[in-house]
């Protein structure tokens, strides 16, 4: 959302006013909505399409300001035009990052101080959006939504847009006369708007963060802003369309998006298209410069004041509201206001201290290069910045404990690393992953999600010390119970998982195994907000169990353990850096386990021959509480999943409660 440009935007027809208190008033809109959304207010849950008003302004804005250039000028300075876009953006983000990065020393652990310094390297460098994407697609990182630096994902997305469109721009308007150049331009962001919404579409649904964070699958918004504004007087003539019924129906496309959309919503999409046409029917409407009602009430004074700090609070707004949180993680919704206000002031302090000055400086005008070399020396300051940042939280990570906690994050079982565990899009079973004795006649097979996998060190030690073949089929967020999940990772009905639990179990009854151990998380959705009823559970894990059981004369079912809920590794080190006692960081027995669930499984066990139950948390858990670290010895590697050193530990505990007679 870095492309908010107040001022003297001229479009592309002669005859626009320079400053258009509509956009500005826009501008107010698009960042309340973010806002409100980020605080957590439940009537605006699809507050996040604001961004999507900023990207459409954006193209709006500089196509109308790059065209009118060419058409009264014959070229385009992009010297001229990148030295405004520096001098507008950096200075304010890299005194947010630095600022930030102060923060993060003394709320945040080392981890993540580690991490937070590397998002703002990213963020720093516009590349935030890939770092992001990339993250969002792999299973065991932690989640991207406690990063301060998460919303210059938008900032990445636009800077880039910046890097290319007038390129383009201006090689469309090479050498033609006027009409034939405004022709060419129109081809040129059509087609390339299009074939980006197709992307995104098809993206989407198959590999959701993707479509959500690049540039190439956003294009298209930018393209529909240009269109609006090389085409837009030239629809509503054609159309006879009255501005201010444009304007109504802009309008009220974009509160509906806001009001309606949620988190289950496929997004971007389709669904983007609601609120991106909103906003380029309301751009093209004001561009009539009639006093419609929806030009009146964006140009109020309150929404034309908040358009103009629209950028810094957007900077601010969510690193106050994750710091605030880490520091009161009760934090009401009150208290969440209070900080958003507080990134408000901050905001206006920004704008008159950091932006306007640098924006405006006479100096700086007159000197594109000097503006293009502040603005890349601002940038390597951002990322220097953030590099002694990393050295820092390295540093205090050399503590034998820090280094303990550090390790747990990473301590997975080594299926992952093989490729053994099923990645979210693969519809079956690895065929490689063989462990213990691979050579042995009797065979055993692990199957299930990421709650099976963990269990797969201690198995393979046992399968090793017992001569067993090992056979593992685990896949993270796919249940073995035979039932459909939503995924919210991927932000849909998980189908891949329902192929690949059948490839896995015709695969298990081609085996004939001695023995099938399956075990799943209990946390599973049917929607983005409803969790699997307990009867439900139990019929789909009883229709599995009835043909694990007829491939195997044994089979068994491990308890879910307890789920602490919170990042384990990283509670245990913030107590440890803020000199406070680890046991903040235990859990009551039975947390995060469904005692509904729990009877709905041991039904649907004993209502099939040859299938036992085993129960392994009082290895977690005295009569009290459960401890997730002992010393440096840490139980879990996230919120719910164990570290590879604590399951190999228990591997003498489970192979005593595995004494089943073992022929095959």
């Amino acid at each position: 959302m870095g492309g908010r440009s107040a001022g003297n935007l001229p479009h592309v027809s002669a005859s626009t006013p320079a400053f258009r208190s509509d956009v500005e008033g826009l501008r107010g809109i698009a960042i309340l909505l973010v806002v409100l959304y980020h605080v957590g207010f439940s009537f605006v849950q699809g507050g996040y399409v604001g961004v999507d008003v900023f990207f459409v302004l954006s193209g709006y804005l500089i196509t109308g300001l790059l065209v009118a250039e060419a058409e009264a000028t014959g070229r385009i300075d992009l010297r001229q035009f990148y030295a405004r876009r520096m001098r507008r953006l950096l200075p304010a983000a890299i005194v947010v990052v630095a600022i930030t990065l102060l923060a993060a020393w003394f709320i945040y652990s080392p981890i993540e101080q580690q991490v937070v310094a590397h998002s703002a390297r990213a963020s720093s460098a516009y590349a935030s959006n890939i770092r992001f994407a990339l993250s969002s697609r792999r299973y065991f990182d932690g989640a991207s939504d406690s990063d301060p630096f998460l919303h210059t994902w938008s900032l990445a997305v636009e800077e880039q847009f910046y890097v290319v469109w007038p390129l383009m721009v201006a090689l469309s308007l090479l050498a033609a006369a006027s009409r034939v150049r405004r022709e060419r331009l129109g081809w040129v962001v059509a087609l390339t708007g299009l074939a980006s919404f197709i992307a995104c579409v098809i993206l989407t649904h198959s590999s959701q963060p993707w479509a959500f964070f690049m540039v190439f699958t956003r294009w298209w918004e930018f393209a529909l802003g240009g269109l609006a504004a090389t085409y837009g007087t030239w629809i509503l003539a054609r159309a006879r369309v009255p501005a201010g019924m444009c304007s109504m129906a802009g309008i009220a496309a974009l509160l509906y998006s806001a009001i309606t959309f949620d988190a289950a919503t496929l997004f971007p999409g389709a669904s983007a298209l609601v609120p991106a046409l909103g906003t380029a029917l309301v751009l093209m409407a004001g561009a009539q410069r009639e006093a419609t009602p929806v030009f009146r009430l964006l140009s109020v004074p309150p929404l034309q004041w908040i358009g103009h700090v629209s950028y810094s609070w957007y900077l601010w707004h969510w690193p106050v509201l994750l710091l605030g949180g880490v520091l009161y993680p009760a934090m009401s919704l009150a208290a969440r206001m209070l900080g958003v206000l507080l990134a408000l002031l901050l905001a206006t302090a920004s704008y008159h201290l950091v932006e306007n000055p640098v924006r405006y400086s006479r100096f700086l005008r007159g000197r594109p290069l000097t503006s293009i070399a502040l603005g890349v020396s601002l940038t390597l300051s951002g990322i220097a910045i953030a590099e002694l940042a990393a050295v820092a939280a390295r540093h205090a990570l050399r503590d034998p404990l820090q280094a303990a906690y550090a390790g747990a994050r990473v301590d997975h079982p080594r299926l992952f690393a093989m490729g053994c565990s099923g990645d979210f899009f693969n519809v079956a079973p690895a065929g490689r992953c063989v462990f213990g004795d691979t050579a042995a006649p009797v065979s055993v097979v692990l199957l299930g999600d990421s709650h099976a996998e963990h269990w797969f060190p201690a198995l393979d030690r046992v399968a090793t010390e017992r001569h067993w073949r090992l056979v593992v089929m685990v896949k993270p967020g796919c249940p073995s119970a035979e039932l459909p999940v939503y995924n919210p990772q991927i932000n849909r009905q998980y189908v891949e998982c329902a192929a690949w639990r059948s490839a896995a179990v015709q695969r298990a009854e081609a085996l004939r195994p001695a023995l099938i151990l399956t075990s799943n998380s209990h946390a599973y959705q049917s929607t983005v907000s409803d969790s699997i009823d307990a009867r439900t559970w139990a019929a789909g894990l009883h229709r599995t169990l009835v043909r694990l059981a007829r491939a195997a004369p044994t089979v068994v079912v491990i308890d879910d353990i307890p789920r602490p809920g919170f990042d384990v590794p990283i509670c245990l080190s913030r107590a440890a850096w803020r000199g406070s006692s680890a046991t903040q960081c235990s859990v009551a027995p039975g947390a995060g386990i469904d005692p509904l669930v729990t009877a709905g499984e041991r039904a649907a066990v004993a209502s099939v021959p040859g299938v036992h139950i085993v129960n392994m948390n009082d290895y977690f858990c005295d009569a009290a509480r459960c401890p997730t670290g002992r010393g440096d010895l840490v139980l879990y590697t996230d919120d719910s999943h164990m570290t590879a050193r604590f399951s190999a530990s228990l591997a003498p505990a489970l192979a005593g409660r595995l004494p089943f007679l073992v022929t095959r």
